[in-house]
């Protein structure tokens, strides 16, 4: 099975990080579910490279589309990633928008 992520409107890894949040998005969050999914979408609102687990794939906003529209976009530019997914976890309220 895979599993899409979908991280809050203007998220990203990067932003996590100033935030003092990654590692617990990777450790606790990226890394359990690298265990318990065949793959993994993760998608980020920023054009950003991190290094997750061997069967995680970091879905960056390569555009640099602004966030608000990025959100409703994100499964048209991504749709390849997007019809992939069994499931998707959508973070806070604002990631359900997508």
């Amino acid at each position: 099975m895979t599993l899409g992520v979908i991280l809050a409107i203007g998220e990203s890894l990067t932003d996590l990080e100033e935030k003092g949040q990654v590692a617990r998005m990777v450790d606790y969050n990226i890394k359990n579910y690298a265990q318990s999914f065949d793959e993994v979408f993760v998608f980020s609102y920023a054009n950003e490279t991190w290094s997750l687990p061997k069967n995680c794939h970091l879905i960056p906003n390569k555009f640099n589309i602004p966030r608000i529209i990025y959100s409703f976009t994100m499964p048209f530019i991504n749709w390849r990633q997007f019809v992939k997914c069994d499931t998707i976890r959508a973070f806070q309220i604002t990631g359900g928008l997508t």
